[in-house]
């Protein structure tokens, strides 16, 4: 079911992924300046096509400022490097960085869309059902902008593609 419209300080819920990836998608053609993803689980369990069609169109828009904060599991490092190498646009208005691989955080992932609007999927454990939220409200939004804020300063930025491919190896070599 999608919601014609997300409203001043309303909640949106979606059974899947999928149904709020369309309905991000939709008010993506209304973003103005910024969306920031924080994909914090250890493991990836999204619908990568679904995320990846959805990235790509973020990572496109010269006028829109893009940030991905990531756990560096090698499978999202991997989907880095392959989008600095398509794109070409790492630091022109695209950027990435990754969280400690030491820190397993037992938070939601979630996205910002200019400031205004979050989406936010519970946290879960294998098997259970995740629950997604869009969320139109200043306080909420400023308390997520606030946090993506904060992890982005810890995070290592990746500025290049040679020092990505060389942590890439690095990765592989010690799960060896």
């Amino acid at each position: 079911m999608l919601k014609e419209e997300i409203l001043k300080d309303s909640i949106a819920t979606f059974a899947s992924l999928e149904e709020c990836l369309v309905e991000i998608e939709r008010m993506y053609k209304r973003i103005e300046s910024s969306v920031d993803i924080a994909s914090l689980d250890y493991i990836n369990r999204t619908n990568k096509n679904a995320m990846d069609s959805l990235k790509s169109q973020f990572t496109t828009n010269e006028k829109v400022k893009y940030r991905y904060l990531f756990y560096p599991a090698v499978e999202r490092l991997e989907s880095v490097l392959s989008s600095i190498t398509d794109s070409n646009t790492l630091g022109k208005n695209n950027y990435y960085a990754h969280i400690n691989e030491s820190v397993r955080l037992p938070f939601a992932s979630f996205i910002i869309l200019d400031d205004k609007y979050f989406m936010v999927r519970s946290p879960y454990e294998e098997g259970e059902k995740s629950h997604y939220l869009l969320i139109s409200n200043e306080l909420l939004c400023a308390m997520f902008v606030k946090w993506f804020s904060m992890m982005w300063k810890e995070a290592k930025l990746i500025d290049n593609k040679d020092d990505l491919e060389y942590y890439i190896a690095k990765i592989k070599e010690s799960k060896v």
